[in-house]
C-alpha cells in the first residue's frame, strides 16, 4: 500500500498480475510530499518504483516514510540463500528519495545500505502513553528481551531497566533458554517488554513466563510491528504470561482483545 499526501494511492492487478495504478496526480503538492510505504508483497515495490518516477517527471519532492523495511531480516548472505536486503536497498536508492524515513529498521545494515536513511522509533514515542495507560509506578520495570533491544534503546533515559539472554542454538537458530543477566524484578512490579518485531512471540513468551516465576505482577508488550504468526504461536492464548500488547499496523490490523493499535505519528518523523 502506499499513500501520498495522507491519501491511498489505487492499485488494481490485470487477469495477468501486471500492475494497475490509478492517476493520483491530485495528491501531489509542489512543494513538500510524504509517501508512506506499507508493504504487503513484492507488487509494492514495483508500485513504489511507477509512483516515484511519476513524481519526478512532475518534478515534486517525496520524502519516504517505510512502515516496515521489506527483507530487513534478510541482512546478511547466508549459507543457501541470497543476501536480498542489499538488493532492496539499492532499489530504494536507484529512486533518489529526498529523505527516507525507516520505522524500526530491524538492524543497523539497513541504515548502512540506505542513501538519506534515519531510523525511527515509535516504541519510544508510544512507551509514555502506555505506562500511563497502565499505570506504571516506581517499583515497575522496563524489560529488554535480548541484546538487539538493549543496542536500540539502551541510551533512551530509561529508568529501572530489565535485560535478558537468550541462548539461541548456532545449527537451527532456535531459542534454547533465556536468562535475565541484569536488573532486579521487585515482587509484584509491572513489567513493559519493548522490542522492534513479534512474530510468532516465541521470545516475549519465554521471556514473560520468566518474570513471572520471578514473581513479577502484570506483563505487557510493546513492539512497533506485529506480524500475522502471532496468531500461530501461545502469545495470545489462554495462560499467556503476558496480557496485553501495544503495537503499530505495519504488517496487519487484525483485532484481538489483547492487542491495542497505536497510530504512527508521522509528522514527527519527517
Amino acid at each position: 500500500m502506499l499513500i501520498l499526501n495522507q491519501q491511498e494511492i489505487i492499485t488494481e492487478r490485470f487477469p495477468n498480475s501486471e500492475t494497475k495504478v490509478r492517476d493520483f496526480d491530485e495528491y501531489i503538492r509542489s512543494d513538500r510530499n510524504i509517501l508512506e510505504f506499507k508493504y504487503s508483497d513484492d507488487g509494492d515495490l514495483v508500485c513504489l518504483m511507477f509512483v516515484k518516477w511519476r513524481m519526478d517527471e512532475l518534478h515534486a519532492p517525496c520524502t519516504l516514510v517505510i512502515r516496515y523495511m521489506p527483507y530487513s531480516r534478510m541482512d546478511r548472505k547466508i549459507a543457501g540463500s541470497l543476501f536480498t536486503l542489499q538488493y532492496v536497498c539499492r532499489f530504494i536508492n536507484m529512486l533518489h528519495f529526498t529523505k527516507v524515513a525507516v520505522v524500526e529498521p530491524h538492524s543497523q545494515k539497513t541504515m548502512d545500505l540506505l542513501e538519506r536513511a534515519e531510523a525511527v522509533y515509535p516504541v519510544m514515542d508510544w512507551l509514555p502513553a502506555v505506562m500511563k495507560e497502565t499505570g506504571f509506578a516506581g517499583d515497575d520495570c522496563i524489560v529488554f528481551p535480548d541484546r538487539g533491544a538493549v543496542q536500540r534503546y539502551r541510551n533512551s533515559g530509561l529508568n529501572n531497566v530489565c535485560v535478558f539472554e537468550k541462548n539461541r542454538n548456532p545449527v537451527t537458530g532456535r531459542i534454547e533458554g533465556m536468562a535475565l543477566k541484569e536488573g532486579v524484578i521487585k515482587p509484584g512490579a509491572k513489567c513493559i517488554i519493548i522490542d522492534d518485531l513479534c512474530s510468532a512471540g516465541g521470545t516475549f513468551f519465554m521471556a514473560g513466563n520468566i518474570l513471572r516465576e520471578l514473581c513479577a505482577g502484570e506483563v505487557i508488550l510493546i513492539v512497533s510491528h506485529c506480524e500475522h504468526a502471532i496468531f500461530d504461536g501461545n502469545l495470545l492464548k489462554d495462560g499467556s504470561p503476558v496480557s496485553r500488547i501495544f503495537t503499530g499496523d505495519s504488517m496487519m490490523n487484525r483485532q484481538h482483545p489483547k492487542i491495542k493499535y497505536l497510530p504512527l505519528p508521522i509528522k514527527r518523523y519527517v
